[in-house]
């Protein structure tokens, strides 16, 4: 089977793809040994999508039950996951896509999502390695949308749901279940302004508009220079048109050593380099470091008495 799909593929990327110089991108879950033949330098596309983190949640659990993602589970396979591509051609990082919950709620306790804990998520794709892709609303910081079963769209709850029955699992597990991880949380309508269906439509929209949207649009945001919206326009900017672009772009991934819970990487490009350090939790983390140039932090920075620079909870720092 490998064999005609190796052929197809690289007649794909021989007539098509390459004589038009087309960049794209596979959807698809490449095992490492396998990572060759689809990015590296003669490989069918140009990138392909790191679905590595996308299940921590739910990964090695029950049924209708999730585990929190927390900093100290998402390192080794972050890291993992940016040494692997790096070593034979370019990824493309995301966090959350139509078939995936908002990545606020799956990576950040409820308690304490806000503008700085999102900031840091922001942070934390924007300078990884390789081409970040953003999905509608995660700009603004949409969440996952509360639901009924009958407000659910997805085919996929609907089954889920008659096989957790017949098996006994209770309508509210099943429920909280769907709520944390059902596909509909990230297929709301964007929320563009707190008026009538967050400005989305003056019809009846396919589904459910989040309660949330007279805080969470896309206007008060574009109103706001502190907003997350505003947040990602400074990363975007940082990555795309700064002194230190190059380095964000093309930089050589390499882990730091950091606390617990802190996910810490170096990029390097032509012996210049920056540090980013994001802290996954709601502690103070103490670092022994010296910053020559901050260029961007979404919360006040705290040093100590003894000029070490500590993180306050779900800070993002960038820095030479």
């Amino acid at each position: 089977f490998y064999g005609a799909l190796d052929k197809f593929l690289t007649e794909l990327a021989e007539k098509t793809f390459k004589p038009a110089n087309c960049m794209t991108v596979a959807e698809i879950d490449v095992p490492e040994k396998d990572l060759q033949n689809y990015v590296g330098e003669n490989g069918y596309f140009s990138m392909v999508f790191d679905f590595s983190i996308a299940d921590l949640d739910i990964y090695h659990q029950k049924p209708f039950t999730t585990a929190p993602i927390t900093g100290e589970k998402l390192k080794p396979v972050f890291i993992k996951s940016q040494l692997d591509t790096q070593r034979v051609g370019w990824g493309a990082p995301y966090l959350e896509n139509h078939d995936q919950p908002r990545s606020l709620n799956k990576f950040i306790p409820k308690e304490a999502i806000d503008s700085i804990s999102a900031k840091m998520l922001a942070t934390f794709l924007l300078t990884q390695r390789g081409t970040p892709f953003i999905y509608q609303g995660q700009e603004i910081g949409m969440t996952n949308c509360p639901m009924t079963l009958e407000e659910h769209n997805d085919l996929h709850v609907a089954k889920l749901y008659e096989w957790g029955k017949n098996l006994g699992y209770s309508d509210e597990q099943m429920m909280a279940y769907f709520n944390d991880r059902s596909r509909d949380n990230s297929r709301t309508p964007f929320q563009w302004n707190n008026k009538n269906n967050a400005g989305f439509t003056v019809g009846k929209p396919w589904l459910k508009i989040n309660p949330n949207y007279k805080k969470i649009n896309a206007e008060q945001q574009r109103q706001d220079k502190t907003s997350l919206f505003a947040y990602y326009q400074q990363l975007i900017t940082l990555r795309r048109h700064s002194e230190i672009s190059d380095i964000l772009i093309y930089g050589i991934f390499t882990p730091l050593t950091a606390p617990d819970n802190v996910i810490a990487f170096k990029r390097t490009h032509q012996e210049k380099s920056v540090n980013i350090y994001c802290n996954f939790s709601q502690e103070e983390k103490v670092l022994s470091v010296s910053i020559e140039h901050l260029y961007l932090h979404n919360s006040p920075i705290v040093t100590n008495k003894q000029g070490d620079l500590v993180l306050q909870p779900y800070q993002a720092v960038i820095f030479s």
